[in-house]
C-alpha cells in the first residue's frame, strides 16, 4: 500500500507563503493498493488537490470521514464529483444524531452559510459505520474506533495486502485514561504506519487542553509502547511555519518520526 498526502493542516487552510514544504491544506489522504484501488481519508481542502488527479484518471470514490468538523469536510463544498449524478461517490462515517446521515454530512453547505443546499442537489450515498465493527471497502478492511476528541471522532484501523495503517487524527492522548490508552496501543500494535495527530507544540498544548489534540511527545510514547514501525505527524495548527515544524523532530526520540507534507507518498 501507498499513503499519499493532499492536506496536512488542521483547523483551517492557511497561506502557502511560509508553508511551502509541509503544505497549507487541511486533512485529506489516500491509501492505494498495488492494484490501484484507493481509499480517501477525510475530505478537507486537500480534497481539491486530489480532484485534479481524479479528473485526469477517474477512479471509484470512497471517502472515510473521521468526523464532521469543518476542516475535515471542507473540500466537499466544491468537489466536482459531489455535483455529478453520473459519479458513484460513497461516503462512510459514524452517525452522530437522529438525522439522516446525508444531512449530517452535507448540511454545513446550505443557506445562510453557503449559497446552495448541497444535500438537495447531490446523489452521493452516505453509509453509516459502527464503532469496532469492521467493514470491507474496495478491498480494504476498515475498523473504526473512538478517539478522544469533541463531537464524536473515529480513528481507523485499515489493512490490505498484508499491511496495516492506523489513521489517528484528532485525538487527545493526554486525556485518555489507562484503559482507553491501552486499547489504543493495541490498535497500533505492530502497525506499519500510524498517521498521528500532532496539532500543537508541547509548549502550546498547555493552553489548549480539552481541544482534542496531541503533541510529538505522545507520538514518541505511542511508538515505543505499540512498537509500530513508523509514525507520521500531521494535522498541524495553521500558525506553525515550516521552520516551527522542523523543531518538533529535535525532541529526544522523535528523530525517526516523519512530518506529513502535501504531495508526499509513503510506501507501507
Amino acid at each position: 500500500m501507498i499513503l499519499k498526502i493532499y492536506g496536512s493542516r488542521g483547523s483551517m487552510p492557511t497561506s502557502p507563503r511560509a508553508y511551502t514544504r509541509y503544505g497549507s491544506n487541511t486533512s485529506c489522504m489516500t491509501l492505494e493498493t498495488s492494484e490501484g484501488k484507493r481509499l480517501i481519508l477525510d475530505a478537507g481542502s486537500g480534497l481539491l488537490q486530489l480532484q485534479k488527479e481524479w479528473e485526469e484518471n477517474p477512479f471509484p470514490l470512497h471517502i472515510l470521514l473521521s468526523h464532521l468538523h469543518y476542516d475535515h469536510i471542507l473540500g466537499l463544498a466544491t468537489f466536482k464529483p459531489v455535483f455529478n449524478p453520473k459519479v458513484d461517490l460513497k461516503i462512510y462515517t459514524m452517525s452522530r444524531d437522529v438525522f439522516p446521515l446525508n444531512e449530517q454530512v452535507f448540511d454545513f453547505c446550505q443557506p445562510p452559510r453557503w449559497p446552495v443546499a448541497v444535500r438537495v442537489i447531490t446523489s452521493n450515498e452516505c453509509i453509516p459505520l459502527e464503532v469496532e465493527k469492521s467493514v470491507t471497502v474496495e478491498g480494504f478492511k476498515v475498523t473504526p474506533f473512538m478517539t478522544q476528541h469533541p463531537d464524536k471522532c473515529t480513528g481507523f484501523h485499515i489493512t490490505a495486502e498484508g499491511k496495516t495503517l492506523v489513521y489517528l487524527l484528532d485525538s487527545e492522548i493526554p486525556l485518555m485514561d489507562d484503559q482507553d490508552y491501552s486499547q489504543l496501543v493495541n490498535y497500533c500494535a505492530d502497525a506499519d504506519l500510524v498517521v498521528f495527530d500532532c496539532c500543537y507544540s508541547p509548549e502550546d498544548y498547555l493552553t489548549r487542553k480539552h481541544w482534542g489534540h496531541s503533541t510529538v511527545l505522545e507520538a514518541i510514547k505511542l511508538k515505543q509502547d505499540s512498537k509500530c514501525k513508523q509514525i507520521i505527524l500531521s494535522h498541524f495548527d495553521p500558525h506553525y511555519t515550516d521552520e516551527d515544524l522542523d523543531t518538533w523532530l529535535m525532541y529526544k526520540g522523535a528523530e525517526s518520526l516523519l512530518l506529513a507534507q502535501e504531495g508526499l507518498s509513503v510506501k507501507l
